[in-house]
Parts: C-alpha cells; structure tokens; sequence
C-alpha cells in the first residue's frame, strides 16, 4: 500500500512540475 501512495505522490508531483514549467514558458513565449 505504501509503495502505491509513494507512486502516486510521484506521479502527482511530475505532473505538477509539468503544469508550472509549461505555464512559465507560455509566459516567456507571450513576453517575447
């Protein structure tokens, strides 16, 4: 059980990096 919580909490957390990277590069492509 613990391992699917610590796969989840992965998976949750590269999907949160994902989401901000894109959102400041959307920004940096509108600066420019």
């Amino acid at each position: 059980m613990k391992a699917v919580l610590l796969w989840g909490n992965l998976l949750f957390s590269g999907f949160m990096a994902i989401s901000i990277s894109m959102f400041f590069a959307e920004g940096a492509i509108a600066e420019n």
